[in-house]
C-alpha cells in the first residue's frame, strides 16, 4: 500500500466515513473518539514529513551524508591539483560544494575558511578557497613581509 492510499483512509476516518463505501461511520464509532483523532491527524502529518524529506532527497547530490571512501580521495587530490573548479567537482563526486570543501581543508590540500573571501556559510561560498600556500603568502603581504619571512 502506497502513501497515497494511506493518506486517503487516514481522511476518511477523520471525515467520520468508511474508506472502503464512503459511508458515514455510526457516532459512536471508536473513530470519533478524540484522542483516535489526533492519532490520525499525527499519521496524516508522518505521511507529510516523510513526503516532504524524500523531496528534499531528490534535488540532493547521491552522495550525501555517505563516508569518503580511499578510491574516491586520489581523484579529488588531481583534480584539485590540476586547478579544477570546486563547483565542478562536487557534482563528478556527487557530494556538495560545501563537502568537498571540507574534504580538501581535511586533506591539508586548502586552508581553513575563516576570512570573509573564503567565507563559507549556509548559502554556499563567496570567493575561492585558499591553498595554505596562497594563504601564507597573502598573511606575509599583510605584515609587509616576503612568503619566505624576508622583508619586502
Amino acid at each position: 500500500m502506497d502513501n497515497r492510499r494511506i493518506r486517503e483512509i487516514f481522511e476518511s476516518l477523520v471525515e467520520g466515513l468508511d474508506p472502503e463505501t464512503g459511508a458515514a461511520l455510526p457516532s459512536d464509532s471508536v473513530v470519533q473518539r478524540t484522542t483516535v483523532l489526533r492519532a490520525l491527524l499525527a499519521g496524516i502529518e508522518a505521511l507529510d514529513v516523510a513526503e516532504r524529506r524524500a523531496a528534499r532527497r531528490a534535488h540532493l547530490p547521491k552522495n550525501v551524508g555517505r563516508s569518503w571512501s580511499d578510491v574516491e580521495l586520489a581523484p579529488l587530490r588531481r583534480e584539485f591539483e590540476s586547478g579544477m573548479a570546486i563547483e565542478q567537482m562536487a557534482p563528478a563526486h556527487g557530494r556538495t560544494v560545501k563537502a568537498i570543501t571540507a574534504r580538501l581543508e581535511q586533506m591539508g590540500l586548502i586552508a581553513a575558511q575563516i576570512d570573509g573571501w573564503n567565507h563559507i556559510s549556509g548559502l554556499g561560498i563567496s570567493g575561492s578557497p585558499k591553498t595554505r600556500r596562497q594563504t601564507e603568502r597573502a598573511s606575509a603581504r599583510s605584515r609587509g613581509m616576503r612568503a619566505d619571512g624576508s622583508k619586502g
